[in-house]
């Protein structure tokens, strides 16, 4: 064993120009596969946490039949007695903040131009609590405090499709839970990005 070895290193040393083009070569490929293996490991650490910080948060809670059947009316599978239920949640030490949030779906128009949208009903105390602020881009955040209590966010995707910016006024239009159609009006107060162009184009924030 010793002689196998001590040839190998003779060997080693016998061409050293081999030897550097073969050590190059292989620090090359080593730092591209770390490099490589970083870069996705940064971009799948970074959709996750968007993800959690966009839309879902780490955890969370739903009624059981939301997963089983779709709805055949609007809030059908939406959780009863929320405020015990975020009482029993905010109990547990571990947990940092419980936001409740209703997503519907409706149809938001300037007057000459109406267009469909996503819509998240959000308590915008409870979600910056959590560290949910979204990126705006231009305006504010939601604020609970507003003085008409119809502010509204809007995705810089649907802002533009809407020729809306901070300060304009939109009528949107959605279902209640009792299967009638009603409307309000909102002021707009900021534009946000998810990053995620379909959402952009869809996505309106409300308190």
């Amino acid at each position: 064993m010793q002689k196998f070895l001590s040839l190998a290193i003779r060997n080693v040393f016998r061409n050293k120009r081999r030897t550097l083009m073969t050590l190059l070569v292989v620090s090359g490929g080593v730092a591209g596969l770390l490099l490589t293996g970083g870069f996705f490991a940064f971009m799948f650490r970074g959709l996750r946490e968007q993800t959690i910080r966009n839309r879902l948060g780490h955890l969370q809670i739903n009624n059981a039949n939301t997963f089983r059947r779709d709805e055949t009316h609007a809030l059908e599978n939406g959780l009863e007695d929320y405020g015990r239920i975020a009482a029993i949640a905010s109990a547990e030490g571990h947990v940092r903040g419980v936001a409740p949030r209703i997503e519907f779906c409706g149809m938001v128009s300037n007057g000459m131009k109406s267009s469909g949208f996503m819509g998240s009903a959000v308590d915008p105390e409870s979600e910056k609590n959590m560290g949910f602020a979204p990126r705006l881009v231009a305006g504010r955040d939601l604020n609970e405090k507003s003085d008409t209590g119809n502010d509204a966010l809007l995705g810089v995707g649907l802002a533009r499709s809407m020729n809306a910016k901070p300060g304009d006024r939109l009528t949107l239009l959605a279902v209640t839970a009792d299967g009638a159609l009603n409307g309000i009006d909102v002021d707009v107060v900021g534009t946000l990005t998810t990053s995620v162009k379909d959402l952009d184009d869809r996505q309106g924030r409300l308190p």
